[in-house]
């Protein structure tokens, strides 16, 4: 009976140290002005759309890109943030970018005879 009642004691208090403490961190935040959220990539960028033009912004700067002549964005992949796809519906064109947002290549979807 002694034993069972030490070793009861034994995981009762093992129990109770095996807790680790929470510490709780407060974050700023602060309101992100986008007509289209669109995400945040493993490297922490936010990207959204805002007057046609798709924004990529990081901790430590800013990028846009935009082609007016292709109309509005249709959707955006960011799943590889080293190549990011965005489809233009209008124009049935995909344009790739890369990480800096600079265009790698465009493809255009439409029927030609």
């Amino acid at each position: 009976m002694k034993t069972s009642i030490t070793y009861l004691l034994l995981l009762f208090c093992a129990a109770v140290f095996a807790q680790s403490d929470i510490s709780v961190t407060v974050e700023k935040k602060t309101p992100l002005k986008a007509d289209r959220f669109i995400g945040i990539d493993k490297y922490e960028a936010v990207y959204y759309l805002k007057n046609k033009t798709f924004i990529k912004t990081s901790t430590t700067e800013t990028k846009e890109f935009s082609d007016f002549q292709l109309g509005n964005i249709g959707s955006v992949d960011i799943l590889n943030p080293l190549a990011i796809t965005i489809f233009y519906p209008d124009y049935t064109t995909a344009v790739i970018l890369d990480n800096n947002l600079n265009e790698i290549r465009r493809i255009s979807f439409a029927m030609e005879p």
